[in-house]
């Protein structure tokens, strides 16, 4: 009878176990040694994405495909195959490669830049160095540029991130006058404006003309002036905006009057550091080219001199600069800029311009001058067809002058001329004069 082997069995069973635990563990090394699979850079998903197509045509074989393959972050706001379309016929086409980059470009940023729930107006600065206008969370919905809809959000990529857009960008040098106030957010009610008083084409016509723009917050201008503006003043206010000269065309030492659509002027300098001096006021270099012109962009708000004070429109001509610092030595200035004590006044002045015969020559101090300054003015409106032959006007300072008119040539004592006549203003009139009139007394 046989008997049964025991440590046989057992022995195979601890030889069978130890083989087992060597293929697991085998089995467990090869899993750690299996190469992942390599999430698709921002180049690749734009390649593989059946709606961007087009984008990836123009891509390609361009330094910028490099950039968004590469392992810097990038944020690409990809203008999808509707979006091209979009375009005029033959737009593209009409581009050189250089100019075709110049607009790849500027869908692209520099970085991550998700869109998140949030609510903000900021500008960002594209790889092509001009700004983007992001409006995330406004009532109108999220925006790009003012008009750009975001189709496709935060899509990821190893080295960065895709927003898919349904309207082509364009740097503003490719942009008109309109298009880049338009997609400036802080000047959108400039655009509105101009839109509502019908001089919006103008801004999208072929030329050379210069738009001053101003800031959403000055278009509240009738609060700050405490009236009301019809329709028909709008429309001079908004040409009273646009020049038909581009004033880039100016260089240092210029001191000029440019007019503006609405026959008014406004007053140039370039001084030699470059400076621009806008209405008698130094304002940043602040230009921006576009492709029918060049938008300078204000501080303030310009308006016509018939809506401002007569003080205010002697302000913003150069050529007045000598007799308004003499007159505030004089302490005149108060009762012309119409203090609330005397909104309903009215004035005439004769003022003089900074070569104006005897002008170097006013006392210095503040007696002397304001007896003479005040000879200058009238406690009345009285323009140029209204003076009278021979009639005698009480001034400011008391005494009497004398009007003499014979044909257009009016005289003042028989020694000033009126050399520029009704420059009107809200409070008065003001007349150019070529020398200092001097009161009888002195």
């Amino acid at each position: 009878m046989k008997t049964l082997d025991i440590a046989g069995i057992r022995n195979s069973y601890t030889v069978l176990f130890l083989a087992l635990v060597i293929i697991i563990v085998s089995c467990k090394d090869n899993d750690n040694t299996v190469t992942p699979i390599e999430e698709p850079g921002v180049l690749d998903l734009i390649q593989s994405n059946s709606n961007l197509e087009t984008l990836a045509a123009l891509l390609d074989g361009t330094s910028l495909s490099q950039t968004l393959s590469g392992s810097g972050s990038v944020t690409i706001f990809a203008p999808n195959d509707e979006a091209f379309a979009k375009l005029p016929q033959g737009y593209l086409e009409s581009l050189t490669e250089q100019q075709k980059l110049d607009i790849l470009k500027y869908h692209v940023y520099s970085g991550n830049y998700p869109l998140i729930n949030e609510i903000k107006q900021e500008a960002i600065i594209s790889l092509h160095g001009d700004p983007l206008f992001m409006e995330i969370g406004q009532t109108h919905g999220d925006l790009l540029n003012g008009q750009a809809k975001f189709v496709s959000k935060n899509i990821e990529a190893n080295n960065g991130m895709i927003h898919i857009v349904d309207v082509v960008l364009v740097p503003d040098k490719f942009g008109t006058l309109a298009d880049n106030i338009y997609k400036r957010f802080d000047y959108r009610l400039l655009y509105e404006r101009m839109e509502h008083t019908g001089m919006l084409a103008t801004l999208e016509e072929t030329g050379h003309r210069t738009l001053l723009a101003s800031r959403n917050s000055t278009l509240g201008i009738e609060d700050y002036l405490n009236t009301t503006f019809t329709e028909e003043q709008w429309q001079e206010i908004m040409k009273h905006h646009i020049l038909d000269t581009d004033i880039t065309g100016f260089g240092p030492g210029t001191r000029t009057a440019l007019a503006t659509m609405a026959g008014d002027s406004v007053y140039l300098e370039v001084l030699e550091s470059g400076t621009y001096k806008f209405n008698n006021f130094e304002v940043p270099l602040n230009l921006l080219k576009s492709s029918n012109g060049t938008i300078l962009f204000e501080d303030g708000f310009a308006l016509p001199d018939k809506h401002l004070g007569i003080l205010s429109l002697m302000d913003k001509r150069f050529y007045f600069n000598t007799v308004r610092s003499a007159m505030a030595v004089a302490k005149m200035t108060g009762r012309l800029y119409n203090s609330l004590n005397n909104a309903d006044e009215k004035f005439t002045i004769f003022a003089l311009k900074n070569n104006a015969a005897g002008l170097n020559n006013l006392p210095t101090d503040e007696q002397g001058l304001a007896n003479i300054l005040k000879y200058h003015v009238l406690l009345e409106k009285v323009t140029a067809e209204q003076l009278q032959h021979n009639q005698s006007y009480t001034t400011w300072q008391g005494e009497q002058l004398t009007i003499t008119k014979v044909g257009d040539t009016i005289t003042i004592n028989g020694e000033a001329t009126i050399t520029m006549s009704d420059l009107v203003g809200t409070n008065g009139v003001v007349h150019v004069i070529d020398r200092v009139i001097i009161p009888p007394s002195n």
